[in-house]
């Protein structure tokens, strides 16, 4: 899975620096940045990239917030119904067949 705080930075609004191996939903250069584990010179690069382009991280921010909606507990909530929903449906035809 993946780490609750990047959902929780992603809904304020904040783009994040995370890891291949992270299980992000972050998506790189759109939301956040996608790096390589224990790369400090690519953790660097990204840091002083947003901190010198305000620009960036509002964009970035922007897109995060509205991806962080696809994510929210509404959401998974009917995404699960819907799944229940297919199968229910799914069984129905199998006994009809």
């Amino acid at each position: 899975g993946s780490s609750k705080s990047i959902y929780e930075a992603m809904n304020m609004g904040l783009p994040s620096i995370v890891t291949h191996n992270s299980g992000s939903v972050i998506t790189d250069k759109e939301d956040g940045f996608i790096i390589d584990i224990a790369n400090a010179s690519a953790i660097q690069e990204k840091m002083l990239l947003l901190k010198r382009n305000t620009c960036l991280i509002e964009n970035m921010g922007m897109a995060a917030y509205q991806n962080s909606k696809k994510y929210s507990w509404g959401q998974y909530a009917k995404n699960v119904i819907n799944i229940y929903r297919d199968l229910s449906n799914w069984n129905y035809i199998i006994l009809l067949g």
